[in-house]
């Protein structure tokens, strides 16, 4: 009897679901390698965004593929998205234990925010490959971080022993010789020519054996190294000379700027003019929109004898339609009391049409600064009568509310505005309002965005960011932002490297944080602010020194309402009372002084039993 063909298909179904299965997977395999080799011919061009789409199809086909989660990853960082880049190496090790790189590219990105995490992959990847160089790579960096230079010294000399032919080992290394250079400087201790050597051999070396770009980024680090050897400035000016020229030669920006910035700051310090002025000359021609360069150029043409007006005539040549260029103009004009000079040039240019509400919120601002109240409120009702929605008539409001002291009004008002326009101005002035007004969050999340959309390295906004990180205890995010300003040629002021030193002693960093402070302690006229944070973090490690730095400070601040109630507490914890009462007394009986000085002598007399005395205070 032969089968029926109903029994026949039932039979044959398990055979016929593997095999549409195995089609379906064929399928999938053939679209991942499809979307693969297009991502591949897309990086070939040079066109980063099609690959980064081609590669993304590619994981949506295959989701479990780690090669592709690494790729991905490494376009991300490249693109400068690091957060991103973190996830998606974590994916590619997640996803086969043997990628080892992507461990240790996830740590390389985690070293500030996650250092723990970051030191446990690294432990992960050397106890699967004891040899594997590039972790020692990322170990030497993670000790730098702790300020443990000899651990960090060992793990780069590790790395390069392990592969001699990896320029970021040299890199590293070249690094770590770099901060034994500072520390040693810093402790004011002499410094053999051998070290110099060293870091700038590893330089030439991470130079030699690496593609266009870490090279660039070597000789970056050479100039850097030859500008800390006393006696070498003609080779280290030099040598910034051909770091610039290397990175200009890559599409690069922001290293560009970076070592530009660096660059000239090397000059102001050694007084080469000369050297300044080519340096800020290649920026401005590579950076025409960066109005703050053209003045520095400005100020070596007045400093040389000469008026400045032939850098004006090149800068408002090449920047003819931008409002700030003119703008900016006029300001420096009237602070050489040309004022008139420079009203009349705004006005003109915004008759001419060069966006007229922008220019026109220049010239209110301008007149405003220099009390011409009847041509400011003109101007102002212009502004609102013709442009009322503009950004600038808002952004021009906004300030008028500031100034009046209605924080809460100009908040909303730009708050509207950053919702409908995304302007870099917009931003940073929404985040100082919400700043004043104590929304850190909200503040942080509009100064970010400022500098996501600032053409250039924006100083002001990084400086208020990193203010703002260290009020949410973003201790990371911070330093990396204090990090980035010194890269940028910016001294940091008292008042940062004090946040600075706090974000350090918070992550665990006390060596370096302590260094920090010693900067700010060797001053002749130390702040108080610095004291009181130096006696936040070391009353008990250093009683002594902190009493000894609390007394020198009330020598010239006598009466100090911050300084004197931590003597106070001191004093009455060491058991010397009737000492804190007398220096109390003096004070008191000597000049006017705060309340909580009254207080704290109420404190100690109540601490010796002497309670109507306390009452009375």
């Amino acid at each position: 009897m032969r089968p029926r063909p109903l029994l026949r298909l039932i039979a044959l179904a398990p055979l016929l679901i593997l095999a549409v299965a195995l089609a379906s997977c064929r399928s999938e395999i053939e679209k991942r390698d499809a979307h693969l080799e297009a991502a591949e011919r897309y990086l070939e061009a040079q066109s980063t965004k099609k690959a980064m789409v081609e590669l993304r199809n590619a994981l949506k086909a295959d989701p479990k593929n780690a090669d592709t989660n690494f790729r991905i990853a490494e376009l991300l960082e490249k693109d400068g998205k690091l957060a991103d880049a973190i996830f998606f190496y974590g994916e590619a090790y997640r996803l086969d234990s043997n990628q080892l790189e992507a461990a240790v590219r996830e740590a390389g990105l985690l070293i500030f925010d996650d250092w723990v995490r970051s030191s446990d992959l690294i432990g992960e990847v050397l106890e699967r490959d004891a040899t594997y160089g590039r972790a020692y790579v990322v170990r030497a960096a993670l000790h730098l971080l702790k300020d443990e230079l000899n651990p960090a010294l060992a793990a780069a000399m590790t790395a390069v022993e392990l592969d001699p032919e990896d320029s970021r080992a040299y890199f590293q290394l070249a690094k770590v010789h770099e901060a034994l250079i500072r520390r040693r400087q810093n402790q004011k201790k002499p410094i053999a020519d051998e070290v110099f050597e060293a870091a700038i051999a590893a330089c030439d070396r991470a130079a030699a054996l690496g593609d266009a770009e870490a090279a660039s980024l070597a000789k970056t680090e050479r100039a850097r190294v030859v500008a800390a050897w006393p006696g070498h400035e003609e080779e280290a000016a030099q040598a910034f000379r051909e770091s610039i020229e290397a990175l200009e030669q890559l599409d690069n920006h922001p290293a560009l700027l970076q070592e530009l910035n660096y660059a000239e700051r090397f000059a102001g310090r050694i007084r080469d003019e000369e050297l300044r002025g080519w340096i800020l000359e290649r920026h401005v021609e590579k950076f025409p929109a960066d109005l703050p360069a053209w003045f520095r150029l400005v100020g070596i043409d007045t400093a040389a004898g000469r008026t400045g007006d032939a850098v004006f005539e090149r800068m408002l040549e090449a920047r003819g339609q931008d409002p700030d260029a003119h703008i900016q103009y006029a300001l420096f004009i009237a602070g050489r009391g040309r004022l008139d000079e420079a009203i009349e040039h705004l006005s003109k240019v915004a008759e001419e049409g060069v966006d007229p509400p922008a220019v026109l919120g220049g010239l209110l601002s301008l007149l405003r600064a220099n009390g011409r109240r009847e041509e400011a409120s003109a101007v102002a009702d212009r502004l609102n009568r013709e442009y009322r929605d503009h950004p600038k008539a808002v952004l021009a409001r906004a300030s008028q509310a500031i100034e009046e002291g209605r924080r809460q009004d100009a908040a909303e008002e730009l708050r509207v505005l950053a919702a409908r326009v995304k302007r870099a101005d917009v931003q940073q002035m929404l985040a100082t309002v919400e700043y004043r007004l104590g929304n850190f969050r909200a503040a942080l999340s509009a100064v970010e965005d400022a500098i996501g959309l600032a053409p250039f390295f924006p100083g002001g906004a990084m400086r208020l960011k990193a203010m703002l990180q260290t009020e949410l205890r973003a201790w990371g995010g911070a330093l990396r932002t204090f990090d980035a300003l010194s890269r940028n040629g910016l001294k940091l002021i008292a008042t940062e490297q004090i946040l600075k030193a706090r974000c350090l002693y918070e992550s665990g960093r006390p060596t370096a944080a302590r260094r920090v402070l010693e900067g700010q302690l060797s001053r002749e006229d130390v702040p108080p602010k610095v004291i009181l944070e130096f006696v936040r973090y070391e009353a008990e490690r250093s009683p002594d020194r902190v009493r000894a730095l609390l007394e020198k400070g009330l020598e010239k601040r006598p009466g100090h309402p911050q300084l004197m109630p931590r003597l106070v507490a001191l004093g009455l914890a060491d058991g010397q009372a009737g000492r804190a009462l007398k220096r109390l007394n003096e004070v008191i009986g000597a000049r006017p002084v705060a309340p909580v000085i009254i207080l704290e002598r109420a404190r100690v007399l109540a601490a010796r039993g002497d309670l109507k005395g306390a009452q009375r205070d």
